[in-house]
């Protein structure tokens, strides 16, 4: 059950490898159905083991780029600035202190990453502290996956299903922006701050 007494905060996390128009809509959607007032971005550092991950530089920019101007909206640093790539719930204890103990934390995932949280390190603690939204990614239902764990089962009171109607919105990943053959087929997948950027600064493997 959403708290409605306390503020409520909802964090995206990602690569952000490029940022897409997935990630704007689904904290907005996340954002709206939390009553949430900020939406707190958190970007992996550079020592995330992840195939053609170009550098937190350029990441961080273009995420400022698309929610500069953004009311109550911010982008926390911390993973980039750890040496050593923290757990999840590491990241999210931090942004708890930082941001206020008090208030309520939701953390968006897709359901292809829920299915892996059982085996995550501190799995536990995390679902005590925090909520997870969850979201339906390509033909794996949250509630299936619920269903089928029986470590998410006793937390199942912690992981709320978000409806995404948008097929679009609800598959467009980083990597789908980055396999597009040119810049500009990418372009509807992507803020035009962000198309400019990418255009700017030659990033990504795009004939152009």
């Amino acid at each position: 059950m959403i708290n409605t007494h306390k503020e409520n905060i909802v964090v995206v996390g990602g690569s952000f490898n490029p940022p897409t128009i997935a990630h704007l809509h689904i904290a907005s959607i996340a954002k709206d159905f939390t009553k949430a007032k900020k939406c707190i971005f958190l970007p992996v550092g550079d020592n995330y083991n992840k195939k053609g991950m170009i550098s937190s530089k350029h990441r961080l920019m273009m995420l400022q780029s698309v929610i500069g101007t953004k009311s109550g909206d911010c982008i926390e640093t911390y993973e980039i600035e750890c040496t050593l790539t923290p757990t999840t719930y590491q990241s999210l204890s931090f942004i708890k202190h930082k941001y206020g103990k008090e208030n309520t934390y939701y953390f968006v995932m897709g359901s292809d990453n829920l299915k892996e949280v059982s085996g995550w390190e501190n799995a536990t603690e995390l679902l005590d502290a925090f909520y997870l939204l969850t979201f339906k990614r390509g033909n794996l239902d949250s509630d299936e996956v619920i269903n089928r764990d029986v470590f998410l089962k006793k937390y199942a009171h912690k992981i709320i299903t978000l409806n995404i109607a948008n097929d679009i919105i609800q598959n467009t990943s980083s990597s789908l922006v980055r396999n597009m053959k040119t810049l500009e087929e990418a372009r509807i997948l992507i803020d035009p701050n962000v198309f400019d950027y990418i255009m700017k600064n030659k990033l990504y493997d795009f004939k152009r």
